[in-house]
């Protein structure tokens, strides 16, 4: 290879010598080894081509070879198309969780929702449940008033629902009737079991407290004699059983409430005559009075048609004229059935 490079430079000398020189060249044969240097040859003049492969690679690989050196770096190519995702690695450990953040706001208040349905009623202290009859119509109950059946008596009377309670009063003049009343289907007088009220009164004569009454049917006529009188019963053995406060033996007083059914005190009288009492005489007051048992017990076979409280007379005047008062609280049973109380303006 040196024979080779050190002939290529003596016949660049010679032909830049002149024709005169050119019949004689300097063969590779004619060069001893070793003795062309690197000052004997020109840079720039040996192209990589002419170099064998095995240094052409050399130099290609960066390693030093003797009197060359490496060349500087071409640019870089371009970037390669890339390659395919690789499979996605398993997940990691879960962190440890974070600090707690702050509260938010509270929301606004949602619109309220609609009232749900009325509870069962409770049981009272005396094992009765409590019914509201807070109008007319209430439970069954017709309140209000009615003329008296005397000639030209005016219905003088008013029946109302206020302050709790059923309230009873006449004007100065008096005449008619106020209540309010319960109609039965022909039930037994004797299926009764319960039957209280409690009434109060504001201003009126002394002798008038609101009455408890009971319309019934098949009463047992009189059969002559005492205590029967003129005043025979009605259609269907008909008449009207009527409690007035002010013939109990000590009165009960105003505002508190009074078994009429089983207080051996509680006086009743009939409207008309009927086996075992006349209807009232003054002449006779305990003559006509018997409790309701007793009533009762002459006459077994009477039915309940109607149970009301009553305030007033058919013709006008004393003792009902100015009168004012109130009546609550009307227990009624039946044998195997719960007593009711019901409450007026309850």
């Amino acid at each position: 290879m040196k024979k080779t490079i050190a002939a290529c430079a003596l016949t660049a000398l010679v032909v830049g010598g002149g024709s005169a020189t050119a019949a004689s060249l300097i063969t590779s044969a004619k060069i001893k080894d070793g003795t062309i240097q690197n000052r004997d040859i020109k840079k720039g003049t040996i192209s990589a081509n002419r170099l064998t492969p095995g240094l052409q690679q050399l130099i290609r690989a960066g390693a030093a070879v003797q009197g060359v050196s490496a060349g500087v770096a071409g640019p870089q190519g371009p970037a390669g198309a890339q390659g395919a995702a690789g499979a996605q690695g398993p997940a990691g450990a879960q962190g440890p969780a974070g600090a707690q953040g702050p509260a938010g706001t509270n929301g606004t208040n949602g619109a309220q929702g609609p009232t749900g349905p009325a509870g069962a009623a409770g049981t009272n202290a005396d094992g009765s449940v409590t019914t509201p009859v807070r109008a007319d119509g209430d439970s069954g109950f017709a309140i209000g008033s009615t003329a008296g059946t005397g000639a030209g008596t005016p219905n003088n009377g008013t029946a109302t629902i206020a302050d709790g309670q059923l309230k009873l009063s006449f004007n100065a003049t008096g005449g008619g009737f106020a209540g309010a009343g319960k109609t039965y289907s022909n039930v037994p007088l004797s299926s009764l079991s319960t039957l209280a009220y409690k009434w109060a009164k504001t201003a009126g004569a002394p002798s008038a407290h609101p009455p408890l009454k009971i319309d019934v049917i098949d009463a047992t006529p009189c059969t002559g004699g005492a205590p029967c009188g003129d005043r025979p019963l009605f259609a269907n053995n008909s008449t009207t059983l009527v409690y007035e406060p002010v013939y109990t033996n000590g009165v009960t007083p105003s505002g508190e409430t009074r078994d009429v059914l089983n207080d051996a005190d509680a006086w009743w009288w009939s409207t008309r005559d009927m086996n075992g009492a006349d209807d009232r005489d003054a002449a006779n007051p305990r003559g006509y009075q018997q409790t309701l048992k007793q009533m009762l017990a002459n006459n077994p076979n009477m039915k309940i048609t109607r149970i009301y409280v009553q305030a007033g007379q058919n013709s006008a005047g004393a003792p009902w004229n100015s009168f004012e008062g109130s009546v609550d609280w009307l227990n009624i049973g039946f044998t195997g059935q719960t007593t009711t109380r019901f409450d007026f303006g309850g």
